[in-house]
């Protein structure tokens, strides 16, 4: 279990360096500040938002297929997944101004807007969209513990063999 929460915060979190830190230097080193380099950076996060979804698929079906996991296990691996959205609720709450904003607060609001910001780019709605976020995932998730590969037959029996 330990492993699998290892794999999921590692996937989420080289998504959310590509999003928050290394996406805009290297626009930044490469074009001038304008409009092309806003509507490439809103490509970008939705290009980076599908692949979260997809990557939040894979997970459910890692979990299931790959680390065994019951669902009451993956259930708490995914909610601990999610304290991020938890800690960026708190941060918010305490009012972070400009001057004392830290990196940890910079990580918590790019996790959290991994998929809520592409739901504000394709939708243009504001309000919900950190509550949507958190079902969606949860949901992907669910979904990827549904699918079911031919792969996934021949593994378990390279596994069982004796």
């Amino acid at each position: 279990m330990l492993r699998y929460g290892g794999l999921c915060s590692s996937v989420i979190a080289i998504l959310v360096i590509c999003k928050v830190w290394l996406f805009p230097y290297m626009l930044h080193c490469m074009l001038a500040i304008g409009d092309l380099g806003a509507l490439l950076y809103e490509m970008g996060i939705l290009v980076l938002g599908s692949t979260a979804l997809i990557m939040y698929v894979l997970l459910g079906h890692i979990g299931k297929y790959r680390f065994r996991l019951g669902r009451k296990r993956q259930l708490a691996c995914v909610l601990m997944l999610q304290f991020p959205f938890f800690l960026h609720g708190w941060l918010k709450m305490m009012s972070v101004s400009p001057h004392m904003v830290t990196p940890l607060y910079e990580f918590a609001e790019g996790w959290c807007s991994l998929i809520a910001e592409p739901i504000r780019l394709l939708f243009f709605v504001y309000p919900w969209t950190d509550v949507i976020a958190v079902t969606l995932s949860l949901l992907l998730v669910w979904i990827g513990r549904g699918l079911r590969t031919e792969l996934d037959d021949f593994f378990f029996f390279w596994e069982n063999r004796k």
